[in-house]
């Protein structure tokens, strides 16, 4: 499946996956099984939106991007830093802009270009800790993002599938 558009003189074929079928799904499938999913060196980039918080383990996605990419390949993830949960109970994870390195580095197959946090935002504990009178002055930012390239192949892998971590 998949749109084929044509945008700016760029031929480009776009697949939106998800883990639930729904009217704009092209591919359903967990992002935790990529490349059994998606032919090996195959895609030229990947954006993620709002997406990997709700991923029980990124880091094995991370090599999963890298696996299906083609050298070269570009990523675009943006993700929260501060917000909410949400879509409970599949909310896992929350990133600043240090935390990419982590997951996107030479040892998952990338190397980061750039990373930003937006939105900035005023966190305000639900109670006025005794010790730390001052906490409701914390910043915090509602989205992390970074930008990567696949600069060679993982030589990380995770071999541990999501069912036998968590259910559902």
């Amino acid at each position: 499946r998949g749109l084929t558009r044509h945008q700016h003189g760029i031929h480009f074929r776009r697949i939106v996956m998800d883990i639930e079928d729904h009217e704009s799904v092209d591919l359903v499938g967990d992002a935790h099984c990529l490349s059994t999913l998606i032919p090996a060196g195959s895609v030229d980039a990947i954006v993620s939106v709002s997406t990997f918080e709700h991923i029980l383990m990124p880091w094995k996605v991370a090599v999963e991007m890298a696996k299906i990419l083609k050298p070269g390949g570009a990523i675009y993830i943006q993700s929260h830093q501060a917000e909410g949960l949400h879509d409970s109970p599949y909310d896992y994870w929350r990133f600043s802009d240090m935390a990419w390195h982590g997951l996107f580095n030479a040892h998952t197959g990338f190397e980061v270009t750039a990373t930003v946090m937006s939105a900035p935002a005023t966190i305000l504990p639900l109670r006025r800790p005794v010790k730390h009178p001052l906490v409701e002055y914390a910043a915090g930012y509602r989205n992390s993002a970074v930008a990567a390239v696949k600069v060679g192949e993982p030589t990380v892998d995770w071999e541990v599938a999501r069912e036998t971590v968590v259910d559902g």
